[in-house]
């Protein structure tokens, strides 16, 4: 009878005298694989190759080492279980998949399209890190943008971002442009938020344009010095909007195709926060929103507050 009540005293907190899942073996994997085909279409290439050097890693200590596997499996279990209870799953931390974890691990996988397998594996625990890194995502501020023509038949400048640097939430490029009638010159000083690559940093470069035109109504400067492009400044006064041409030059390098395209010429608008960023922001919230789960009374309040 000793075996009996050391079961219980073991696991009724956790799952009566049910025996915990253990670590996944080779086959249960590739049973996650196949069930799990939707999930897998949808990555892309840099997240699928995340997945399988994930998978390579998993599958390397569960073949030369299974004491080290079974340390891998429970950190993995620790770490899922509390990305679990973040997104409102209800699970305890406790490093073993229990009845409690079990049930929600089975129920995030038929929400996300992964095998219902109830158990930590390499896909399902790729999946929750893909979405805690949602969670702890934080989108970063673009600068406002100012468009400063008081003294326009002298000096001219504008502050802003350029959208088509600013197409990934994770990258941040900030500019100014300042344009100076006697020397004919406009000026752009860039500066990149190094901090988004592990940097504590600001990297800034700057480049001097010629202007062509200036009269009452627009700026029009020129800057060659580019393998691929010849850059276009375009300044409206009355709409005040700043815009920049890359204007091709060099079809013929497989480079320049590569990185203009078929255009003729691409476009870049200096913008503010309130046209890049808000959206970012908005989507990001929308995905965060998707992973929580909130019980009826909960989603009750949240509708009241709206």
């Amino acid at each position: 009878m000793k075996p009996v009540f050391a079961c219980v005293a073991l696991l009724i907190a956790l799952s009566g005298c049910s025996v915990p899942p253990s670590a996944p073996t080779l086959a249960d994997i590739e049973d996650s694989e196949k069930g799990s085909a939707a999930y897998l279409k949808s990555l892309n290439e840099a997240q699928r190759k995340s997945y399988d050097d994930l998978k390579t890693d998993w599958l390397k200590y569960l073949k030369n080492d299974p004491t080290a596997a079974k340390k891998n499996y429970a950190r993995a279990t620790l770490q899922s279980q509390t990305i679990l209870g973040e997104m409102g799953y209800g699970t305890l931390f406790t490093g073993i998949v229990d009845k409690r974890t079990q049930d929600a691990l089975s129920v995030y996988q038929k929400n996300n399209g992964i095998f219902d397998s109830g158990n930590v594996d390499p896909l399902t625990y790729f999946a929750l890190t893909e979405d805690e890194e949602i969670l702890e995502h934080r989108t970063v501020m673009t600068a406002s943008y100012f468009f400063l023509s008081g003294n326009w038949n002298r000096y001219f400048s504008a502050d802003g971002a350029w959208d088509s640097q600013n197409k990934e939430d994770s990258f941040i490029q900030s500019s100014t442009i300042q344009c100076d009638k006697m020397l004919r010159t406009c000026t752009q000083a860039n500066g990149i938020d190094m901090s988004l690559f592990g940097m504590k940093s600001v990297q800034t470069n700057i480049t001097e344009f010629s202007v062509t035109k200036w009269d009452d109504f627009e700026i029009i400067a020129d800057f060659y010095d580019l393998p691929c492009e010849k850059d276009e400044l375009e300044i409206v006064r009355d709409k005040q909007t700043v815009t920049m041409h890359m204007i091709s030059i060099n079809k013929e390098n497989a480079y320049c195709k590569k990185y203009m395209g078929d255009s003729t010429t691409l476009d870049a608008h200096l913008l503010g926060w309130e046209k890049i960023g808000q959206s970012r922001e908005e989507t990001l919230n929308k995905k965060r929103a998707s992973l929580f789960q909130f019980s009826e009374s909960a989603r009750k309040i949240i509708n009241a507050a709206k």
